[in-house]
């Protein structure tokens, strides 16, 4: 915590050296900072400090981090919605390591997180497999990328935290595409006979 107020003050500081303008820091303001730091260290929630990344690519992964992407490609999600799912995975994949990195986490935390989001996506990937089995032989590739979108679209809407007052939406999708990258979830129908071959190259 003492490094995000520290972080905040030199921001401050440089913000009134550059400013044509007068721009004061009084109490209250420090008094409000402290404390909405300290409400982000309790037992139901946990900081955010990773902020919003301006942009980024598909070339800023590693190959073996990828496998999401083509995920999201076998269901024909759109380029802006891969660069949005790209900021989601990376975003995620920071602040998780920075709650390992600072030991904000319960035993096996991530892990049971991880495991309810995997429950929740099993129960509608087996809606919708029920479903597309009932076209039989008459199935086509089209049907089963408009219902792997849908499934997808779902998730996404989904508000799974990993403690209660951690609501920052980024982090369930993230953790999602960080599950879709290793297979354990998936949005087409075939996803995994399909990308196997993606996680032995």
């Amino acid at each position: 915590m003492c490094e995000r107020l520290e972080g905040w003050w030199y921001s401050k500081c440089i913000e009134c050296l550059v400013s044509e303008v007068p721009v004061y820091i009084n109490q209250n303001q420090i008094r409000f900072v402290i404390a909405s730091f300290r409400d982000e260290y309790t037992e139901d929630n946990l900081p955010i400090d990773v902020p919003i990344l301006d942009e980024v690519n598909i070339e800023d992964l590693p190959e073996k981090d990828r496998v999401f992407v083509e995920q999201l490609r076998l269901i024909c999600i759109s380029n802006q919605r891969i660069t949005l799912a790209i900021r989601d995975y990376y975003r995620a994949f920071k602040q998780r390591a920075n709650w390992i990195r600072d030991e904000l986490l319960y035993i096996n935390e991530l892990d049971k997180y991880e495991e309810r989001l995997i429950d929740e996506w099993q129960r509608m990937f087996l809606t919708m497999q029920e479903y597309l089995e009932e076209y039989g032989d008459s199935i086509d590739e089209n049907l089963k990328q408009r219902h792997g979108r849908s499934l997808y679209n779902k998730i996404q809407d989904k508000d799974i935290r990993i403690r209660e007052r951690c609501g920052e939406p980024f982090v369930m999708r993230g953790s999602y595409h960080s599950l879709a990258n290793r297979l354990s979830v998936g949005w087409h129908i075939d996803f995994e006979t399909r990308l196997k071959e993606l996680l032995t190259r």
